[in-house]
């Protein structure tokens, strides 16, 4: 089931909305204050809305790594598709980019 609103999907946004907060509050506060009362309260939501979408600390954490290595494959393909020569180390030469955030000269 999917609820959009305005052709939004609305769960998408929550979940957007969570790992956003989750991210703010490691990189912000620290590991020690990293809990879902904290990530609730930095993303406006109730803890309940949380516990909705990662009902424990360790299920949101595991949301945060599938989101980082979802948006590395992601900018993974489109840095590859960049790359004016066929070359069989393309894909190889992508992650090291990406994962460093080097440019391409």
């Amino acid at each position: 089931l999917t609820f959009l609103k305005g052709g939004v999907n609305i769960i998408t946004v929550q979940i957007k909305k969570i790992l956003d907060a989750a991210n703010k509050v490691i990189a912000e506060k620290g590991l020690n204050c990293f809990t879902l009362d904290e990530v609730a309260k930095e993303g406006g939501l109730s803890k309940g809305g949380l516990l909705h979408h990662y009902p424990s600390k360790d299920k949101l954490i595991k949301g945060l790594i599938e989101n980082h290595l979802n948006l590395l494959q992601s900018s993974i393909s489109e840095r590859e598709k960049t790359l004016s020569e066929a070359s069989p180390y393309n894909l190889l030469l992508s992650f090291i980019y990406e994962q460093f955030k080097m440019k391409l000269a």
